[in-house]
């Protein structure tokens, strides 16, 4: 491991809320640069309507858990300015004191940087410094991205850990939160009743009595569409539906479902044993669930059989 004896590393994000994948990347940030300065936004230009935590309540809880590291810095500049948080402005701002400014940015990010406000300005102003990500190796393509935009770039000699903030209501809804947030974010969420966004389709896996393996299997799908979500740049929402339901008829068949009254057309009828659960799983989501979503719903009925 290389330390860098000069310039701040800057890691901003929603952090909404903090997780361990988080704190990881700020610990080894934290072993390689003198100076790291962590920079939770007020408004993300790329999430502006995500239900957030408040920004105090970000601010606290990274502060408390960045504690252990004496050379890093929670900042609340985005904070305070308030609206839309841009990155430009913000290495504008710790330009004035700081000489050596390095950008740190996740690999999944390459492909979209030249969307960012100003990105010939923040190539002038900043060394980006590419943390690999889970599902996100960097290539040869990422880095022609980084050339053609004329970036400045060094590769981390570490990956991120794996743990989206967008699991954070997945895992919320297993009852596996503490393994994507650290223990005082999890105290908060369960707290103040948050992230219960996919709890209503975990219930379910209980009514159409789902086997725990199956769940397991379920929570897996989930995090490969979120990471695919990403790659292919669809709603993470919609993917993680879709994931969550996909499994939810496998153990009732229509014979069953129909004598609850619930109606399947001919396509199921004639549907071999492997994937009835497609049908059902479907019925059970659009039914039982309401999910009134077409493309969800055609996801859970294509899975097993792929559509065209």
């Amino acid at each position: 491991m290389t330390t860098l004896n000069k310039g701040l590393a800057l890691f901003g994000g929603s952090f909404n809320p903090p997780t361990n994948a988080h704190l990881s990347i700020i610990g080894n940030l934290s072993g390689r640069f003198e100076q790291v300065v962590v920079m939770p936004a007020a408004i993300s230009p790329f999430k502006p309507d995500a239900k957030k935590i408040p920004g105090n309540v970000r601010y606290g809880l990274l502060s408390s858990l960045c504690e252990s590291f004496p050379n890093v810095t929670v900042s609340r500049y985005e904070l305070d300015e308030k609206g839309v948080s841009y990155t430009y402005k913000t290495l504008e701002y710790l330009k004035r004191t700081e000489k050596d400014l390095f950008l740190v940015v996740g690999s999944d990010n390459i492909e979209q940087l030249s969307g960012w406000k100003n990105m010939p300005e923040i190539i002038s102003l900043a060394c980006f410094y590419v943390v690999p990500r889970p599902f996100f190796p960097v290539t040869a393509h990422s880095r022609a991205v980084l050339d053609i935009l004329g970036c400045r770039y060094i590769i981390a000699d570490f990956t991120g850990s794996d743990g989206a903030s967008t699991m954070v209501p997945v895992a919320a809804a297993f009852g596996r939160l503490r393994e994507i947030v650290p223990n005082k974010v999890a105290d908060y969420i369960e707290e103040n009743g948050l992230c219960r966004d996919y709890e209503y389709i975990n219930a379910l896996y209980d009514r159409f009595c789902v086997k725990q393996i199956r769940r397991d299997h379920i929570y897996r799908t989930a995090e490969a569409a979120v990471a695919l979500a990403n790659i292919y740049g669809v709603n993470s929402d919609s993917a993680i539906k879709a994931a969550l339901y996909h499994d939810c008829g496998k153990y009732v068949s229509v014979e069953q479902l129909e004598r609850e009254g619930y109606v399947f057309d001919e396509e199921a009828h004639n549907a071999s044993k492997p994937v009835e659960h497609c049908y059902t799983g479907e019925v059970i989501a659009r039914d039982v669930a309401f999910e009134s979503d077409p493309e969800i719903l055609r996801a859970i009925r294509l899975h097993t059989t792929g559509g065209v």
